[in-house]
């Protein structure tokens, strides 16, 4: 799904860090698209992409958020390379989630279950429905 950052914002961000990120957010999600695809199309398959609310709104200078943009605006690209074959992408995007990506519990955040059943609803639609984002 991805990773933040420990220091936020541009002038006071860490370029290591942001490098580490990058490779996480954007370019494994990249490579991951890029070996699944050969497969995807054997089956006409459909591709989940975990994105963000944070990749939808400006935050006052997050590189997180801007890296989740790059999600948003790629599965919507990938989805229309799919769509010539038959295959479908979906972007789950929800807002803060109750995990492990923070240090303390936030019991009023969305659950993981919530999420699951997220995707479940975009691959259990029909073939007639493309479920482009949840």
């Amino acid at each position: 799904a991805g990773r933040g950052l420990d220091a936020p914002g541009t002038e006071g961000g860490d370029a290591d860090e942001w490098r580490a990120m990058i490779g996480i957010n954007i370019m494994g999600l990249l490579f991951t698209a890029k070996a699944a695809l050969p497969h995807l199309k054997e089956r006409q398959g459909h591709l989940l992409m975990t994105g963000s609310a944070a990749g939808r709104v400006h935050i006052k200078g997050s590189v997180y958020g801007a890296s989740k943009w790059f999600v948003h605006g790629y599965a919507g690209n990938l989805a229309e390379e799919m769509r010539e074959w038959g295959g479908r992408c979906t972007l789950i995007a929800p807002g803060m989630v109750d995990t492990e990506f923070f240090e303390e519990a936030k019991p009023k955040a969305i659950r993981a279950d919530e999420v699951a059943n997220a995707a479940l609803y975009a691959l259990e639609a029909g073939d007639h429905a493309a479920v482009r984002e949840v």
